[in-house]
This record gives C-alpha cells, sequence and structure tokens, in this order.
C-alpha cells in the first residue's frame, strides 16, 4: 500500500514537471538558473520550446531513475548549486531548443513537431513502468555481475607470434640467379 502511494506521488511529481507547474515549474527555475541557454530562441517559439524541453526533462528524471533526487533538489536552498546529475539532465533535455530553431528554419511545421513530443514523452511517463526501465550501471562490480548473470563472456584476444628470420643479401640474390 505504501509503494503505490509513494509512485503515485512521484507520478503526480513527474506530471507537474511535465507541465511545468507546481513542484515542478519551481525545479525547472532552479535548473534554469544554472544551465546556460545554447541556443536563442525567437519569442514565437518559446512557449512550445520550452513545454517540450520540460517534457523531456520529466522523461528522463523518470527513465534515469532521478526522480528523489529532484524531489529532495527542492527541500535545497535556492542559493546553491543544483546536483550535478539533475543539471547534466536539464541540459539534455534543453537541447530540444536547437530543434525547434532548426526546424524552424528549415520551414518545417513546429505545431506537429510540439504535438509529436508532448504525445511521446507523455507515453514514457504514463505507460513505461519502472520494470520495464534499464537498470543504470554505477560501478564496475556492477557491470561485472551483469556479465555473470547474463552469461557473457569477455572476449579472448589471440596474439599469434611469427618468427623473423633474417636472410643475406647475397642468398637472396642467388636465388633468384639459379
Amino acid at each position: 500500500m505504501q509503494e503505490s502511494l509513494s509512485s503515485l506521488s512521484d507520478d503526480e511529481f513527474l506530471m507537474s514537471i511535465y507541465n511545468n507547474i507546481g513542484q515542478g515549474a519551481q525545479l525547472i527555475s532552479k535548473m534554469k538558473e544554472h544551465v546556460e541557454d545554447r541556443q536563442q530562441l525567437l519569442k514565437s517559439i518559446e512557449h512550445e520550446a520550452n513545454d517540450a524541453c520540460a517534457a523531456l526533462f520529466a522523461v528522463y528524471i523518470k527513465h534515469y531513475r532521478r526522480i528523489d533526487l529532484a524531489k529532495r533538489e527542492l527541500l535545497r536552498r535556492d542559493d546553491e548549486k543544483p546536483h550535478n546529475k539533475l543539471l547534466s539532465i536539464y541540459e539534455c533535455s534543453n537541447d530540444v531548443k536547437i530543434l525547434f530553431t532548426t526546424t524552424r528554419a528549415q520551414g518545417g511545421n513546429l505545431n506537429e513537431l510540439y504535438k509529436q513530443i508532448k504525445m511521446n514523452t507523455l507515453f514514457l511517463l504514463l505507460y513505461i513502468r519502472e520494470g520495464n526501465l534499464i537498470p543504470i550501471i554505477e560501478t564496475d562490480e556492477d557491470l561485472s555481475a551483469l556479465l555473470n548473470l547474463t552469461n557473457i563472456q569477455p572476449k579472448k584476444t589471440i596474439i599469434i607470434s611469427t618468427t623473423s628470420f633474417t636472410m643475406d643479401k647475397s642468398k637472396i640474390c642467388s636465388s633468384f640467379t639459379s
């Protein structure tokens, strides 16, 4: 029972990030203070690009299993720099703004791009459960345990030794003349 309550609040938290409201908006605002925009946006596409960025940020937080870290970030003082892992995730989601600018410059359909991003990220948030996520490998011990678990053996390299021998110049020449 406790697990379903915590996952429900996790889902609500992720949706607040996705919709850029409440606690999600607070977290995004804190990230924006410490991450420099790589792409200047036109005012006409700023709202959609920021919404798409928020949606991707929510998906990345879920799939990189950083929900607890994101929640704890809200408890920290505003003048403290956010955790590096969260900043890195936000920077990745922020790259969608480059896609919006590029699509706009090439005359693409921004509304369709926006709808696709929002629809696909919503699907990933609502329907992909934690059991379907790929585990994060933090250390080399985890990697060796994973290799043993899946019966994958490291590749063995074969080294072939060649014997070199030298021949006298006169012997080589005589073999061609005979």
